[in-house]
């Protein structure tokens, strides 16, 4: 028994919105308690973790908890515990702060409650207790809840090294398409498999939150990273009803990936053609509730996270993100470079210094940023290289004039490899091509798949490197969610041209080639008003360019040189998606 004696002290107003009987996601439905780890969880004993209470009081009530009793079950024996005999530790952090409720996005009056919290930090399940079901109990003044948990005995370590190639907002269509591209297609049939579509092992993942059915990549790439579903925007926490900014860094935290292996004397290593304080790198070495705390973020690559046990210090980082390394954006206004390279790491920002300084033997940590936010794409990194002429893209103004120095995923991930594998403990190395998803936001097709195929490349390129160095490396690749895409068809891309050049508003049809007609002629009968406007026509006119079913065919991408890359990419025939 715990007993708790306190004034509730409104620290922040937090809102959420009413779902039935449900106050806030990782709650129990009709329950006034959360309780994270949220119900559900799967986990390793000894894995380290927050354990959080929270709980409900409606607002004027003016009560305070007094007393709160905590039980935890083992459901294979029957035994209970209290939470200083299960986790060894009989003090908990309290919290409080002021809850709103609406019950639609309509809605304009809220219920209004005090919610205290307890947080136990950097608590874990011992493995006696690694049992499977474990019931936790949380009985309050105002009633009982319990959530489950299934805990795991650890498991014995067999690869030395672990590589996770993350295609951010890659589908499986995306990958059938690519290999299209790349491999090209005869009499119905695939010309060759894509490198990452020959690995011994394929399955299907739920990526799915805590919070909703649609997630992000911080919420994602923070379950890959710790094993625990969390919420949309969060790195590495659990996510509390408290949303008030200034507590992004207060909710309960979780151990990554990367925090575990450094207990284990391991290097770690983060590769991201984004940002490297972005979401799915981040997730590999921060917690904070938002992902946009990018200053912080950075902070966190050199100093341990406020509560942490651990603190990650990655061995290699790479990627873009240099915004946040100078005075004008950084947590503090210092020169974050600086910073860096007093902890220790070799600062660099192009691809050829990156490459010196991974074979040097005096560098033991690597930085390289290459551009001041996201990295360019493929494309335009080896094709339409005159984008590169941006000196406001520079990662810093005071060492390189623009962004022109970037180096290629492989190139990035080659280096890493060389530093990381200078410890005899092994390593752990994220991997992330980004701009999959950066490409697929604005449906950039070309540039979305020239990054899969990038991506696609760099497993072909660790496969022979495992196999010639030891073979005990675990090597995986995921997308973290995927976008809706997909491919319907081919546009022609000179009828396309044509059709664009001509077909004006009271253009004269003779002009144009046979089949080709303006939109207003074509397809006027298909709509109830005869007015077209000249945008409205010329969309409907393109019609005749794009080919589905028979129609068609197959594009002209060809590769003969055998890089898995197209040689030409403004071919006539493209896919249309």
């Amino acid at each position: 028994m715990l007993k708790l004696f306190a004034v509730l002290v409104l620290l922040s107003v937090a809102s959420a919105l009413q779902k039935p009987e449900q106050r806030h996601y990782g709650c129990i439905k009709g329950s006034d308690v959360c309780i994270y780890p949220t119900n559900t969880a799967e986990f390793q004993c000894e894995t380290v973790f927050d354990f959080e209470v929270e709980w409900h009081e409606k607002a004027g009530n003016k009560s305070s908890i007094d007393d709160i009793k905590i039980t935890f079950t083992v459901m294979e024996t029957g035994e209970k515990y209290g939470v200083d005999q299960f986790f060894r530790m009989s003090k908990g952090k309290q919290r409080g702060w002021s809850l709103e409720v609406y019950d639609s996005v309509v809605d304009d009056e809220a219920e209004v409650y005090d919610v205290i919290a307890i947080k136990w930090s950097n608590v874990f399940v011992k493995e006696k207790f690694g049992k499977g079901e474990i019931k936790v109990t949380v009985v309050t003044p105002r009633g009982k809840t319990s959530i489950m948990w299934n805990v795991h005995k650890p498991t014995k370590r067999i690869a030395k090294n672990v590589i996770l190639l993350v295609g951010d907002g890659m589908n499986i269509n995306m990958v059938s398409a690519a290999r299209l591209v790349s491999r090209g297609m005869a009499d119905g049939k695939y010309k060759d498999l894509m490198h990452m579509q020959s690995l011994p092992y394929f399955g299907l993942i739920n990526p799915a939150g805590v919070d909703s059915i649609i997630t992000d990549s911080a919420n994602s790439a923070s379950t890959f990273n710790s094993g625990f579903k969390s919420s949309v925007n969060a790195l590495g926490v659990f996510v509390d009803s408290n949303t008030d900014d200034d507590a992004n860094l207060d909710h309960p935290k979780v151990e990554l990936l990367a925090e575990h292996v450094r207990g284990m004397g391991m290097s770690v290593g983060v590769v991201s053609t984004a940002e490297i304080q972005d979401a799915t790198p981040a997730a590999c070495y921060a917690h904070t509730r938002r992902r946009g705390d990018k200053a912080e973020i950075t902070r966190q690559g050199i100093e341990p996270c406020p509560g942490c046990r651990f603190s990650v210090i990655p061995d290699v980082l790479i990627g873009g993100g240099g915004r946040y390394f100078l005075p004008s954006s950084s947590w503090n206004g210092s020169n974050m470079y600086e910073a860096y390279e007093k902890a220790g790491y070799t600062v660099t920002y192009t691809k050829k210094q990156m490459a010196k300084a991974a074979k040097s033997k005096k560098t033991k940590k690597l930085l390289n940023i290459s551009h001041y936010g996201n990295m360019n794409v493929w494309l335009d990194r080896n094709v339409y290289t005159d984008n590169l002429r941006v000196r406001e893209n520079s990662p810093n103004p005071d060492k390189v004039k623009d962004a022109r120095g970037q180096p290629n995923l492989d190139e990035m991930v080659d280096a890493a490899i060389k530093v990381l594998s200078k410890n005899e403990n092994g390593f752990y190395l994220m991997v992330e091509a980004a701009s999959i998803d950066k490409s697929a936001h604005p449906l950039d097709t070309h540039r979305l798949l020239a990054d899969t195929i990038e991506l696609d490349n760099v497993v072909g390129n660790l496969k022979k490197w495992i196999k010639e160095n030891g073979d005990d490396t675990l090597l995986l690749i995921t997308a973290d969610h995927g976008h809706g895409w997909d491919v319907y068809g081919t546009v022609d891309t000179h009828v396309w041209k044509e059709v664009a050049e001509t077909c004006e508003l009271n253009a004269d049809i003779t002009n144009l080639s046979k089949n080709v007609k303006c939109g207003a002629q074509t397809f006027k009968n298909y709509f109830a008003s005869d007015v077209q406007s000249p945008v409205r026509e010329l969309a409907l006119s393109r019609r005749i360019a794009v080919g589905t079913y028979a129609g068609a065919g197959y594009p002209d991408y060809e590769d003969k040189d055998g890089d898995g890359f197209p040689d030409e990419w403004d071919v006539r025939t493209v896919l249309a998606a």
